[in-house]
């Protein structure tokens, strides 16, 4: 096995412990505000401040990675993120889950755009959209263990969920950097300048790759993340605040739902990449997750809400390999390349944002309302997809 090769497989190893990690709190955020007795919208406050932070520097990190090497950046901010859920783990009210969370954001953002960028500049054009692909299926599959087991801690102690949460981000941000470091290249040498840390300011770089089929695919992406927030962040405190599911029945249904991701991505997804024009087949598969979720909320019962909702996390799985591959065959270019994948993590994270805020905040006022408002916006967001892709056919 060639030294790339070992290094790829070192690079997925450590991303399935980190996406394990990472997930760990998630199926027991819910409990932990309701816990705290605060409004029911801040379950969507909380997770809009992550994902501001991570809108805000998701840019700032893709201009820093192609210029230092990413096992550092992963490094740096994986110990960030273990020292913000340290923070969350702390906090009694909402000012400091709020900040927490913000802080969190900046070094999600960080790891997120690292880790796509390290895959990016180990691989030829050719081969990023598999490896890209491989990953997000390896994180689907991985996240779905780390909700599963958060689940079941969190029955007996959401506060050892962060413990285990924080030495496992801490751990994991070690393992990249010494067992990386030596394997990466980095081909832009020029300086880092104080201009350059201004997370405003790498926005407007990101200015001179756009053309109109990239910000319709980026428009796109948009409104797929706000839509998919909405319908997740509402689901996990939806089926907790109405039907009082305990933290594991959120890893239950995390890991049944990953599972059938994993699979559909190995078979369907790998199919849909390799022979056919992943634009298309990403405006289709988004507008198949409009009818699920309008089941979803139109639905009387409880196991026909479950089954459509299942349909629709299931199918988001699927969608976010078909994003990152359509992205990662824009540019050639190595340094234009990192900036659109921080652009690609700009848009996901401004979708949640406002998806995450929406739901709240719609969901104070209607319960089953931000599951109707996310299957319209994804159905706007196909219409999008597919323009894009028509556009491309017809030029």
């Amino acid at each position: 096995m060639g030294k790339m090769k070992r290094s790829l497989l070192i690079f997925h190893g450590l991303t399935i412990l980190q996406s394990i990690g990472n997930n760990l709190a998630h199926p027991v955020t819910p409990a932990f505000i309701n816990n705290l007795a605060l409004r029911d919208s801040m379950f969507g406050f909380a997770f809009a401040s992550m994902s501001l932070g991570n809108f805000l520097f998701s840019l700032f990190w893709g201009e820093i990675s192609s210029r230092i090497k990413k096992s550092t950046i992963l490094l740096i901010t994986l110990i960030g993120y273990g020292i913000a859920q340290y923070y969350f783990m702390i906090a009694t009210t909402e000012l400091m889950i709020v900040l927490a969370r913000f802080l969190a954001g900046i070094f999600t953002g960080g790891f997120q755009v690292a880790q796509m960028n390290y895959l990016v500049s180990q691989n030829d054009l050719e081969d990023r959209g598999y490896h890209l692909t491989l990953s997000s299926i390896l994180i689907i599959a991985s996240s779905t263990v780390g909700y599963f087991i958060g689940g079941l801690i969190g029955d007996s102690s959401i506060t050892a969920v962060f413990q285990v949460q924080i030495v496992f981000s801490f751990l994991v941000g070690i393992l990249y950097f010494v067992l990386l470091r030596n394997s990466e290249r980095v081909e832009n040498k020029a300086p880092i300048q104080l201009k350059d840390l201004n997370p405003l300011r790498s926005l407007s770089h990101a200015r001179g790759v756009l053309t109109p089929t990239i910000m319709m695919i980026m428009g796109a992406v948009l409104l797929a993340l706000l839509a998919t927030t909405s319908f997740d962040q509402s689901f996990n405190y939806y089926i907790r605040d109405v039907h009082q599911f305990p933290p594991s029945y959120n890893g239950y249904l995390k890991i049944a739902t990953g599972l059938v991701g994993v699979i559909s991505n190995f078979t369907i997804g790998m199919v849909l990449i390799k022979k056919t024009n992943v634009r298309k087949s990403l405006g289709i598969l988004m507008v198949v997750m409009s009818i699920a979720g309008m089941v979803a909320a139109l639905s009387g019962q409880l196991w026909v809400f479950l089954i459509a909702a299942f349909t629709f996390i299931a199918l988001d799985a699927m969608s976010k390999p078909l994003q990152q591959t359509i992205v990662s065959s824009l540019s050639n270019d190595y340094h234009e390349s990192h900036v659109l994948m921080g652009l690609y993590n700009t848009m996901r994270s401004l979708g949640m944002i406002i998806g995450a805020l929406l739901a709240g905040l719609i969901y104070e006022q209607l319960k089953i309302g931000p599951f109707v408002f996310a299957s319209v916006v994804i159905l706007i967001g196909a219409v999008v997809m597919l323009r894009a892709w028509h556009d491309v056919v017809t030029s």
